[in-house]
């Protein structure tokens, strides 16, 4: 039977996997109104893709959902796969009303992205990509608060476009690596640019043990700027 593993839904993902007695994001609207824009954008992004999982899930009885609810290990399979579709639909209808009460910047547009030196060493293919220049063209297409930050890929061997889904909260936009759903960036929307920074942390907490993690002083210097490119 095939197993898939998703991302935790909890306070940040950091907490969820070194520690399973962490309460959710939300246990109802005001704890979203109050939680920090970067934890309330985590969550909805954790809910959405472990409910995209569980759809799967509920029409697939050979696969299972490996995941954390509540701070608690949970296996979802085909014979329950709807109550936690129920539940989920539920969480994400509150993120969804919490953004929406607090706000988002709008950040659509066509950007110019640059990389620190570090960035190389991360094992991010989104940060390296822009650092060593074969991720081009960055756009951030934007639907209210759900983005999708749309770069091209240029190589000898590859030339296509990759899309990554993100969130913008207040002044925070959270996205990840579009090859590992675990790599989290933070970028903080400033006046005419965005600063992004891997979640160290969260990066951290969710590594796989049978590999070498990067190294924290690698990813705290690890800054990718996006400049608005102004169109004539």
């Amino acid at each position: 039977m095939m197993a898939l593993f998703l991302l935790c839904i909890c306070l940040t993902m950091a907490s969820c996997a070194a520690d399973h007695t962490q309460r959710p994001v939300v246990d109802g609207p005001d704890q979203a109104l109050h939680a920090s824009p970067e934890r309330l954008a985590l969550g909805y992004m954790a809910v959405s893709l472990n409910l995209l999982a569980s759809r799967a899930v509920e029409k697939q009885p050979n696969i299972t959902l490996q995941t954390i609810i509540d701070g608690r290990p949970v296996t979802i399979n085909q014979s329950n796969a709807t109550q936690f579709i129920a539940a989920q639909e539920i969480q994400l209808k509150t993120y969804s009303e919490a953004i929406n009460r607090r706000g988002f910047r709008n950040v659509g547009g066509m950007y110019h992205a640059e990389a620190t030196p570090s960035c190389e060493r991360i094992q991010s293919a989104w940060a390296s990509g822009v650092r060593w220049g074969f991720l081009t063209g960055l756009s951030i297409v934007q639907d209210g608060f759900e983005v999708q930050i749309v770069q091209r890929v240029e190589r000898e061997d590859i030339s296509r476009d990759v899309k990554t889904p993100g969130v913008v909260v207040e002044s925070k936009l959270v996205f990840s690596d579009f090859t590992n759903s675990s790599f989290i960036f933070v970028g903080m929307i400033e006046p005419g640019k965005i600063t992004v920074r891997p979640n160290v942390e969260a990066v951290l907490a969710t590594w796989p043990k049978m590999t070498k993690a990067p190294s924290k002083s690698d990813l705290s210097g690890c800054v990718v700027t996006l400049l608005p490119v102004h169109r004539n």
